[in-house]
Protein backbone atom coordinates (compact mmCIF):
# COMPACT_ATOMS: atom_id res chain seq x y z
CA UNK A 1 0.00 0.00 0.00
CA UNK A 2 2.94 2.51 0.85
CA UNK A 3 4.78 1.55 -2.26
CA UNK A 4 1.69 2.33 -4.32
CA UNK A 5 0.69 5.67 -2.75
CA UNK A 6 5.10 6.43 -2.94
CA UNK A 7 4.70 5.46 -6.83
CA UNK A 8 1.37 7.44 -7.31
CA UNK A 9 3.20 10.16 -5.40
CA UNK A 10 5.86 10.43 -8.12
CA UNK A 11 3.81 9.80 -11.22
CA UNK A 12 1.44 13.14 -9.64
CA UNK A 13 4.59 15.12 -9.33
CA UNK A 14 6.28 14.29 -12.92
CA UNK A 15 2.64 14.82 -14.53
CA UNK A 16 2.75 18.13 -12.21
CA UNK A 17 6.29 19.03 -13.52
CA UNK A 18 5.50 18.11 -16.96
CA UNK A 19 2.56 20.62 -16.98
CA UNK A 20 4.07 23.55 -15.44
CA UNK A 21 7.18 22.94 -17.79
CA UNK A 22 6.33 22.03 -21.39
CA UNK A 23 2.23 21.44 -21.35
CA UNK A 24 1.05 24.82 -19.49
CA UNK A 25 2.85 26.60 -21.38
CA UNK A 26 2.53 25.82 -24.99
CA UNK A 27 -1.74 25.62 -23.82
CA UNK A 28 -1.61 29.22 -22.11
CA UNK A 29 -2.90 31.75 -25.06
CA UNK A 30 -0.58 34.54 -23.99
CA UNK A 31 2.58 32.26 -25.32
CA UNK A 32 0.63 30.93 -28.30
CA UNK A 33 -0.04 34.86 -29.07
CA UNK A 34 3.46 35.44 -28.73
CA UNK A 35 4.45 32.70 -31.07
CA UNK A 36 1.99 33.41 -33.32
CA UNK A 37 3.56 36.94 -33.93
CA UNK A 38 6.94 35.32 -34.36
CA UNK A 39 5.51 33.41 -37.10
CA UNK A 40 3.76 36.75 -38.63
CA UNK A 41 0.32 35.07 -38.03
CA UNK A 42 -1.64 37.67 -36.91
CA UNK A 43 -5.18 36.98 -36.94
CA UNK A 44 -4.29 33.94 -35.18
CA UNK A 45 -2.44 35.76 -32.56
CA UNK A 46 -5.53 38.18 -32.15
CA UNK A 47 -7.64 34.88 -31.57
CA UNK A 48 -5.49 34.20 -28.35
CA UNK A 49 -5.60 37.97 -27.22
CA UNK A 50 -9.48 37.80 -27.06
CA UNK A 51 -9.40 34.32 -25.22
CA UNK A 52 -7.53 35.79 -22.46
CA UNK A 53 -9.45 39.20 -23.15
CA UNK A 54 -13.02 36.96 -22.60
CA UNK A 55 -12.16 35.86 -18.82
CA UNK A 56 -9.95 39.09 -18.13
CA UNK A 57 -11.01 42.32 -19.77
CA UNK A 58 -9.29 43.94 -17.19
CA UNK A 59 -5.67 42.75 -18.64
CA UNK A 60 -4.27 45.88 -19.75
CA UNK A 61 -1.09 43.98 -20.64
CA UNK A 62 -3.06 41.93 -22.63
CA UNK A 63 -4.88 44.95 -24.22
CA UNK A 64 -1.86 46.29 -24.69
CA UNK A 65 -0.07 43.17 -26.98
CA UNK A 66 -3.42 42.79 -29.01
CA UNK A 67 -2.95 46.94 -29.30
CA UNK A 68 0.57 46.17 -31.05
CA UNK A 69 -1.12 43.31 -33.34
CA UNK A 70 -3.63 45.65 -34.91
CA UNK A 71 -0.42 48.34 -35.33
CA UNK A 72 1.58 45.65 -37.04
CA UNK A 73 -1.17 44.85 -39.64
CA UNK A 74 -2.22 48.37 -40.22
CA UNK A 75 -5.57 48.58 -38.34
CA UNK A 76 -5.17 51.46 -36.17
CA UNK A 77 -9.06 51.98 -35.44
CA UNK A 78 -8.86 48.60 -34.01
CA UNK A 79 -6.03 49.07 -31.83
CA UNK A 80 -6.89 52.73 -30.59
CA UNK A 81 -9.75 51.35 -28.15
CA UNK A 82 -7.49 49.75 -26.43
CA UNK A 83 -4.68 51.76 -26.10
CA UNK A 84 -7.48 54.49 -24.62
CA UNK A 85 -8.95 52.26 -21.90
CA UNK A 86 -5.52 51.66 -20.81
CA UNK A 87 -4.86 55.47 -20.72
CA UNK A 88 -8.09 56.20 -19.13
CA UNK A 89 -7.64 53.46 -16.44
CA UNK A 90 -3.96 54.82 -15.78
CA UNK A 91 -2.67 51.53 -14.84
CA UNK A 92 0.39 50.37 -16.85
CA UNK A 93 1.73 46.47 -16.03
CA UNK A 94 5.66 46.09 -15.81
CA UNK A 95 5.45 44.83 -19.24
CA UNK A 96 3.81 48.10 -20.80
CA UNK A 97 5.31 51.61 -20.56
CA UNK A 98 3.19 54.25 -20.43
CA UNK A 99 5.19 56.44 -22.31
CA UNK A 100 4.81 53.62 -25.38
CA UNK A 101 1.59 53.56 -25.25
CA UNK A 102 0.92 57.39 -25.51
CA UNK A 103 3.22 57.60 -28.90
CA UNK A 104 1.01 55.00 -30.38
CA UNK A 105 -2.34 56.59 -29.45
CA UNK A 106 -0.69 59.71 -30.31
CA UNK A 107 0.98 58.52 -33.79
CA UNK A 108 -3.01 57.41 -34.58
CA UNK A 109 -4.41 60.68 -33.67
CA UNK A 110 -2.18 61.94 -35.70
CA UNK A 111 -2.70 60.20 -38.31
CA UNK A 112 -6.39 60.99 -38.52
CA UNK A 113 -5.27 64.62 -38.67
CA UNK A 114 -6.92 65.00 -35.12
CA UNK A 115 -5.07 67.76 -34.09
CA UNK A 116 -6.93 67.62 -30.88
CA UNK A 117 -6.38 64.76 -29.37
CA UNK A 118 -2.63 64.58 -30.86
CA UNK A 119 -1.70 67.59 -28.94
CA UNK A 120 -3.03 66.60 -25.86
CA UNK A 121 -1.60 62.98 -26.02
CA UNK A 122 1.89 64.77 -26.82
CA UNK A 123 1.34 67.62 -23.70
CA UNK A 124 0.73 64.62 -21.42
CA UNK A 125 3.93 63.17 -22.21
CA UNK A 126 5.97 66.29 -22.33
CA UNK A 127 4.53 66.99 -18.73
CA UNK A 128 5.74 63.18 -17.46
CA UNK A 129 9.03 63.04 -19.53
CA UNK A 130 9.85 66.67 -20.08
CA UNK A 131 13.10 65.46 -21.90
CA UNK A 132 10.96 63.48 -24.54
CA UNK A 133 12.18 65.61 -27.90
CA UNK A 134 9.60 63.67 -29.80
CA UNK A 135 6.28 65.60 -27.99
CA UNK A 136 8.33 68.50 -27.80
CA UNK A 137 8.38 68.32 -31.51
CA UNK A 138 5.09 67.73 -32.35
CA UNK A 139 3.51 70.17 -29.36
CA UNK A 140 5.67 73.00 -31.14
CA UNK A 141 4.81 72.30 -35.13
CA UNK A 142 0.99 72.12 -33.95
CA UNK A 143 1.20 75.10 -32.02
CA UNK A 144 2.92 76.81 -34.80
CA UNK A 145 0.63 75.01 -37.36
CA UNK A 146 -2.53 77.27 -35.17
CA UNK A 147 0.01 80.03 -35.54
CA UNK A 148 -0.07 80.00 -31.59
CA UNK A 149 3.56 81.51 -31.64
CA UNK A 150 4.71 82.36 -28.48
CA UNK A 151 3.51 78.94 -26.91
CA UNK A 152 5.63 77.17 -30.39
CA UNK A 153 8.64 79.18 -29.49
CA UNK A 154 8.26 78.11 -25.71
CA UNK A 155 8.66 73.88 -26.95
CA UNK A 156 11.30 74.93 -29.99
CA UNK A 157 13.68 76.45 -27.36
CA UNK A 158 13.75 73.44 -25.36
CA UNK A 159 13.95 71.46 -28.44
CA UNK A 160 17.19 73.13 -28.97
CA UNK A 161 18.21 73.46 -25.82
CA UNK A 162 18.01 69.36 -25.90
CA UNK A 163 20.42 69.51 -29.26
CA UNK A 164 17.37 68.70 -31.46
CA UNK A 165 18.93 70.96 -33.96
CA UNK A 166 17.95 69.15 -37.26
CA UNK A 167 17.11 71.24 -40.48
CA UNK A 168 13.06 71.18 -40.08
CA UNK A 169 13.02 72.24 -36.63
CA UNK A 170 15.72 75.51 -36.89
CA UNK A 171 13.79 76.40 -39.28
CA UNK A 172 10.30 76.40 -37.65
CA UNK A 173 12.31 77.97 -34.70
CA UNK A 174 13.51 80.48 -36.50
CA UNK A 175 10.18 81.58 -38.07
CA UNK A 176 8.61 81.25 -34.37
CA UNK A 177 11.40 83.70 -33.38
CA UNK A 178 10.76 86.14 -36.58
CA UNK A 179 7.13 86.48 -35.11
CA UNK A 180 8.11 86.99 -31.65
CA UNK A 181 10.19 89.75 -32.45
CA UNK A 182 13.42 88.09 -31.39
CA UNK A 183 15.54 89.36 -33.98
CA UNK A 184 18.79 88.13 -32.82
CA UNK A 185 17.59 84.18 -32.18
CA UNK A 186 16.20 84.68 -35.65
CA UNK A 187 19.13 85.61 -37.10
CA UNK A 188 21.52 82.86 -35.18
CA UNK A 189 18.55 79.88 -36.15
CA UNK A 190 18.32 80.69 -40.16
CA UNK A 191 21.87 80.80 -40.44
CA UNK A 192 22.42 77.18 -38.71
CA UNK A 193 19.58 76.11 -41.03
CA UNK A 194 21.43 77.32 -44.00
CA UNK A 195 24.95 75.47 -42.99
CA UNK A 196 21.85 72.54 -42.55
CA UNK A 197 21.31 72.60 -46.37
CA UNK A 198 22.93 75.30 -47.98
CA UNK A 199 20.91 74.55 -50.99
CA UNK A 200 17.57 75.78 -49.95
CA UNK A 201 15.99 78.87 -51.55
CA UNK A 202 13.89 79.08 -48.34
CA UNK A 203 16.45 78.37 -45.58
CA UNK A 204 18.71 81.17 -47.61
CA UNK A 205 15.15 83.07 -48.02
CA UNK A 206 14.71 83.17 -44.50
CA UNK A 207 18.42 84.22 -43.44
CA UNK A 208 18.23 87.32 -46.12
CA UNK A 209 15.09 88.64 -44.51
CA UNK A 210 15.84 88.12 -40.59
CA UNK A 211 19.31 89.58 -41.57
CA UNK A 212 17.43 92.72 -43.43
CA UNK A 213 15.49 93.22 -40.22
CA UNK A 214 18.20 93.09 -38.25
CA UNK A 215 19.55 95.86 -40.52
CA UNK A 216 22.85 93.43 -40.88
CA UNK A 217 22.53 94.41 -45.12
CA UNK A 218 25.31 93.34 -46.09
CA UNK A 219 25.01 89.63 -44.71
CA UNK A 220 21.26 89.80 -46.08
CA UNK A 221 22.61 90.73 -49.79
CA UNK A 222 25.52 87.56 -49.76
CA UNK A 223 22.29 85.38 -48.90
CA UNK A 224 20.15 87.56 -51.44
CA UNK A 225 23.14 86.31 -54.46
CA UNK A 226 22.86 82.45 -52.85
CA UNK A 227 19.70 82.76 -53.85
CA UNK A 228 20.23 83.58 -57.05
CA UNK A 229 22.66 81.56 -57.85
CA UNK A 230 20.79 78.69 -56.45
CA UNK A 231 17.34 79.45 -58.97
CA UNK A 232 19.46 80.15 -62.25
Amino acid sequence: MILFFLISGILFLAFSAYYLLYLGPKLDPKNRAENFILQKRYHEAIKEYRKVLDFHPDDFSTQYHLADVYIKMQQPDSAAPLLERIVAANLYPLDVEKIDVLKKLGHIYKAREDLQNTFKIFYDISNDFPTDTESLYHIAFITLGQEEFDIAWRYFDRLIRLESLDFEILFGAGICAYQNQKINECVDLFKSAVEKKPNSVIANLAAAFANRRKREYGKALQYAEKIITLTD
